[in-house]
């Protein structure tokens, strides 16, 4: 059971790092940008993390058959 806690861990560290850094490329994109307005901003800034949890929402069928592997 602790193998398995750890190995459920482990991936969803994986997960949660893998949509960090997808996040922090939008805001670098965002900075990038130089631009001043805030509406302008916000209108790059989410459409990119909403496509980040789209990525991340497309693996995890991936991510659990690996867990299910590991558990077997």
């Amino acid at each position: 059971i602790s193998q398995a806690e750890q190995s459920m861990a482990q991936e969803m560290q994986t997960v949660q790092e893998r949509l960090m850094r997808c996040i922090r490329s939008c805001e670098d994109k965002v900075k990038d940008s130089n631009d001043k307005d805030e509406r302008r901003l916000r209108a790059a800034f989410e459409p990119c993390v909403v496509n980040c949890a789209n990525e991340i929402q497309q693996v995890l069928p991936k991510i659990e058959s690996r867990i299910s592997d590991q558990l077997k």
